[in-house]
């Protein structure tokens, strides 16, 4: 439905360009019209914001950190009217596409996810103009309770408390890294500082160096890494032996990740609070690669199996399934992989397929009616519990924002309209408000084009009187729109100017002055022809 959005607001200016066919794909971000223009250069940080400072409708509290692409900060959403956590990226003249291809990418492996009870939920991504620039803002939970890294600094003498909830902690780990991977992502940087705690929940975060599993493929021409994908993503300390020299990048899969998740739990139960290799990148190439880990004192025989078996060195003897990780820490004996129990085929796999691929292409009604279905059959079907959950939260979330435009129409401007339209399109385009409410917005941005293209037109001819009438009559339908403010500023200094000089001419002619009141009729002429060309030379550059 967003595209359809797109494509009927034309001179408007669209808060994305998702590109063909696609509500949040990873196409470049680009402005279309004058109230976005997306430049393109060389990417750098975004400008730091200083506490209460309003950004769009994020109202700044303080900063939280730096990540490899912006930096993040915790806000206020008012629009949502909860606390978030913002990752901000400066895209405007100086940033560039790769940059907005990165940040659209982690939302939409984050959207992939269907299970958030262990992984960060993301809500929006869009655009906001910030002096001069545009800033791309992603929108996050919150962690409240800081990441695992913090706690175990403050634990680090109390080996009680990390073998014990450090464990059950690593546990929850584990079901959001098995989440990831349900979704098909690989996420290539598991470590204590992406683990966050949100209310007393660990949850996994940052997917920026994390890929499809579809799409960690060599390039077809050469076999090798394309510009765009590090051939060592991650931290070292963290990292595989296969992330250290992989000759191809579908060597990276989840059994990578299965190796971070092995460096975490030693560290975890370390009694050093340290991971197993340290050193510059050099030596840790050669320890993960060569060595193996230390050995841990006072560990149970089913925990030291799953750190080993977790970080052996070749990729085939480690876990496949982070659930096997899960299993054998829950049992006080390990059976060999070998041994285990096959499962059943699931009789509801087919229609679970079903469901997935209708989320992929944005379908959330039919999938919707497939869990219903798989519930019926099979009310203990987890994964439909949660992708159901998962699907009623967008819903729910789409008609607020629906509501709030609903409610906004007529003090709202076009560009937060548009934004949150976009937004609500991307999160559930079959919702049954989206019809009406796209209408309404839409008739309200013809009529806002035609006034501006009327209010042109008529400076052009000279009336600017009607051209301030028309101007007026658009920033009434888009209040603090960007372009129709200095345009309605500016037809109204001219109108008081001609008003006022009317006057003074009218003036020398009752004084029967002819010679002066010529004078002040050619310098009105002037001054009114260089307003004149100054619009049209602005309106031109818009339209280009």
């Amino acid at each position: 439905m967003s595209q359809n959005i797109l494509s009927l607001t034309p001179r408007i200016g669209r808060p994305f360009d998702w590109g063909p066919g696609s509500c949040n794909g990873s196409q470049s971000v680009r402005g279309d019209g004058p109230f976005l223009s997306m430049a393109h250069g060389h990417a750098h940080r975004a400008p730091s914001l200083s506490r209460n400072t309003q950004l769009g409708r994020f109202c700044i509290h303080r900063h939280i950190g730096s990540g490899s692409i912006g930096e993040v900060y915790a806000a206020r959403d008012t629009t949502r009217a909860h606390d978030v956590a913002i990752k901000v990226v400066d895209v405007g003249p100086s940033g560039s596409e790769h940059t907005a291809r990165e940040l659209q990418q982690e939302q939409d492996l984050y959207d992939r996810v269907q299970d958030h009870r262990h992984v960060l939920k993301v809500y929006d991504l869009h655009v906001v103009p910030w002096h001069g620039t545009m800033l791309m803002v992603l929108s996050m939970e919150h962690a409240d309770g800081g990441d695992l890294r913090q706690w175990l600094l403050n634990r680090r003498s109390d080996i009680e408390a990390r073998q014990t909830r450090g464990i059950e902690m690593f546990k929850e780990i584990c079901r959001g890294v098995a989440a990831i991977h349900g979704a098909g992502v690989v996420h290539l940087d598991l470590k204590p500082e992406n683990f966050l705690l949100v209310r007393g929940v660990v949850k996994v975060a940052d997917f920026s160096l994390s890929r499809y599993l579809e799409s960690l493929a060599p390039n077809p021409e050469n076999g090798s890494f394309s510009a765009d994908d590090n051939p060592c993503p991650g931290t070292p300390a963290y990292m595989s032996p296969e992330h250290f020299n992989a000759p191809h990048p579908d060597d990276l899969d989840a059994r990578s990740d299965v190796y971070s998740l092995g460096v975490v739990l030693y560290e975890i139960l370390n009694p050093k609070g340290r991971p197993p290799f340290g050193g510059n990148f050099e030596r840790l190439r050669y320890l993960h690669t060569q060595v193996a880990a230390p050995p841990l004192p006072d560990v149970a025989r089913n925990v030291a199996h799953v750190i080993n078996r977790c970080l052996a060195k070749h990729s085939a003897q480690r876990y496949v399934r982070v659930a096997d990780i899960l299993d054998d820490l829950e049992s006080p004996t390990c059976r060999p992989q070998a041994d285990r129990p096959v499962a059943n085929p699931d009789p509801q796999d087919e229609s679970w397929d079903q469901a997935c691929r209708m989320v992929e292409h944005g379908r959330f009604d039919d999938a919707l009616r497939l869990c219903h279905h798989i519930l019926e059959e099979c009310p203990n079907n987890t994964d439909a519990k949660h992708m159901q959950e998962a699907i009623e939260d967008r819903f729910h979330q789409a008609e607020c924002l629906y509501r709030t435009i609903k409610d906004g129409m007529n003090e709202s401007g076009l560009e937060e309209l548009l934004g949150m339209l976009a937004e609500a399109a991307r999160l559930y385009p079959e919702h049954p408000s989206a019809r009406l409410i796209q209408v309404q917005v839409t008739f309200r941005a013809r009529l806002y084009r035609d006034a501006m293209q009327q209010g042109l037109v008529n400076a052009e001819d000279g009336n600017w009187e009607k051209a301030l009438s028309c101007f007026e009559e658009a920033e009434r339908l888009s209040p603090g729109g960007t372009a129709v403010m200095p345009a309605r500023r500016q037809a109204a200094k001219v109108v008081e100017f001609i008003r006022r000089e009317r006057v003074r001419i009218d003036q020398a002619v009752a004084a029967g002055d002819r010679d002066r009141a010529l004078a002040l009729a050619r310098r009105v002429d002037r001054r009114v022809a260089q307003w004149t060309a100054a619009l049209r030379s602005r309106s031109v550059g818009e339209r280009s």
